[in-house]
């Protein structure tokens, strides 16, 4: 994955949105990689929590204008 990280310690999953130099925008990309995590976490019954955050200091500035326009 290209635009997200996931980590599981225990029972606590997280997912970063990770693409911090564009202040975490929210592209197509970002949207597939998101799908495939959450497919994943579907059928993980050990699963407690899910943290999601965003890398830098930013969680996310919304959707990827750049992408739109094009």
């Amino acid at each position: 994955m290209r635009t997200i990280e996931f980590k599981k310690e225990g029972t606590i999953g997280t997912i970063t949105l990770n693409r911090p130099e564009r202040m975490n925008v929210i592209s197509n990309d970002f949207l597939n990689d998101l799908d495939t995590v959450l497919k994943e976490l579907e059928t993980d019954d050990d699963l407690g929590a899910l943290i999601v955050t965003g890398a830098g200091k930013i969680f996310a500035a919304g959707a990827d204008i750049k992408e739109i326009r094009s």
